[in-house]
């Protein structure tokens, strides 16, 4: 089987003044094991009948999801996915009757309740095509696994466009729950989630789970610098968001900072059509200087224009979930 390079990227960086980061070690680690493709699944489409529960709260007042929601221009929704649709657009309607333009909630939340037994030996796989008007947050067992709005998802014919999220990483053998909650300001209501995935592309959507594999940068030596393994390899990516982070200049692994950066690229390989859908990184890092509360991370999708002010960046503090304290030393994940 084929397989092709893939890089993941990071670099730790000092944004503001007097503090640091050291590394002693970075590790990936791709979370999921090889694995058959997800499989098509007619118990999670949405629509009437299917085990979806909405209420208008999320709270109290749960009833069967309504489906198919109408909608003269979406049903019966045959561009959300060109390959196949399955499932119908649903929403929360106690009747009586059949829900009009403009027909409240405009906020509205839904329920699924599934239990999971293994598949060839372990967790299976589950892959839905979303889409909602106008937007919905995707929650498994409390976990946020993907979001969607209908503005950055809109196809030049004017209609929308279905985006895949894998579910796997969140769900867990025996009971699950999906939550949905789903928002629309205008006129005509509707969640739209099907998991009968089979005629979709590779490209898109049933893809061979890449093997695990760990990708080891740096070494563990109590912050000893100077060592080969401390000097790490960096994409262009990496290179560019250093050069443009701070004024001074970039270091290695296991060398005390103050308004500098390290910066790593591991690289991988995944089985041909594969998509990388989640992968751990592991930090083990002290923190050196006077202010250390402002430390971040930077990652593949994080944008550092030439002001230097980078987005899309992850705080130490929400990752430790408490302020990093000068001369600590954590494990990051």
């Amino acid at each position: 089987m084929k397989t092709f390079a893939r890089t993941i990227a990071a670099a730790c960086a000092r944004c503001l003044c007097y503090g640091g980061t050291a590394l002693a070690a970075a590790s990936l680690l791709m979370a999921a094991p090889a694995a058959d493709a997800a499989s098509a699944r007619t118990d999670l489409l949405s629509g009437a009948g299917n085990g979806w529960l909405a209420s208008p709260n999320g709270v109290s007042g749960w009833i069967p999801a309504y489906g198919p929601y109408p909608n003269p221009h979406t049903m019966p929704n045959p561009f959300l996915n060109a390959l196949g649709i399955h499932a119908k657009l649903m929403w929360y309607w106690p009747g009586p009757g059949v829900p009009e333009a403009g027909s409240p909630p405009t906020t509205a939340y839904f329920r699924h309740q599934l239990h999971l037994e293994p598949e060839n030996g372990m967790k299976p796989q589950i892959v839905a095509l979303v889409a909602a008007d106008d937007e919905m947050t995707l929650t498994v067992n409390g976990i946020p696994v993907g979001t969607y709005q209908l503005s950055a998802h809109m196809m030049p014919n004017g209609q929308p466009a279905a985006v895949a999220i894998d579910m796997t990483p969140a769900l867990r053998l025996g009971d699950n729950q999906i939550d949905i909650r789903a928002t629309d300001s205008g006129v005509y209501h509707w969640v739209f989630f099907d998991s009968y995935n089979i005629n979709a592309s590779p490209e898109q959507v049933l893809v061979q789970r890449a093997p695990a594999q760990i990708s080891l940068v740096g070494d563990k030596d109590d912050f000893h610098p100077g060592d080969l393994a401390d000097t790490t390899p960096k994409s262009q990516h990496v290179l560019d968001m250093q050069d443009k982070l701070v004024a001074a200049p970039a270091i290695d692994l296991d060398q005390p900072a103050r308004n500098q950066s390290v910066g790593l690229t591991h690289e991988i390989a995944v089985p041909e059509g594969a998509i990388i859908t989640s992968a751990t990184v592991k930090l083990h890092v002290k923190m050196t200087g006077d202010i250390v509360d402002n430390d971040v991370i930077l990652f593949n999708q994080s944008n550092v224009p030439d002001q230097g002010q980078s987005s899309r960046v992850i705080a130490l503090h929400d990752l430790l979930g408490f302020p990093p304290q000068a001369g600590a030393t954590y494990d990051l994940v």
